[in-house]
């Protein structure tokens, strides 16, 4: 146990019983190949350069245990919401994903898939994007002027 997927190994075999070993000759020799696997799961899943209403996911790529991967899932979960996915089947090991709000908290976990299946999820990545600018919602009231500056009040 504890092979690599779809590897070579060669090994020699040698008859043991209560007599003792078999001579030299009657060693075999024998070349094995491992089978392929579905991908292992995808690592180092970060979360870059957050916006307001975007962020960007990055991962490494995960041991493709012999078949190439054909591509990879990012599921993101929404506040009070279950996870869906936002990029699917590409290639990339990046996605941005958009249509986000300002100021809330979401997390995103990242598949990997071949031929032979589709690995575990990857950890969960946490983030909240930047929270939207104060936007007046009462009239803007000048509570002081001069000749060079004005003062400005308003309730938010």
């Amino acid at each position: 146990s504890g092979f690599i997927p779809a590897s070579n190994f060669t090994c020699r075999v040698k008859a043991l019983n209560s007599v003792g070993f078999s001579n030299g000759t009657r060693i075999s020799t024998g070349t094995f190949y491992t089978r392929t696997r579905q991908p292992e799961s995808v690592v180092n899943v970060k979360v870059v350069s957050i916006g307001r209403y975007y962020a960007n996911v990055i991962f490494d790529k995960p041991r493709h245990n012999g078949v190439p991967i054909l591509g990879y899932d990012i599921a993101l979960m929404r506040p009070n919401q279950a996870f869906e996915l936002a990029c699917n089947d590409t290639l990339a090991r990046n996605c941005e994903i958009g249509t986000l709000l300002p100021g809330d908290q979401y997390s995103v976990k990242v598949q990997a898939a071949n031929c032979k299946g589709s690995s575990a999820w990857s950890d969960i990545a946490t983030f909240t994007t930047l929270p939207a600018p104060p936007d007046p919602t009462s009239p803007i009231v000048l509570t002081s002027a001069t000749s060079t500056s004005l003062s400005l009040d308003w309730e938010t």
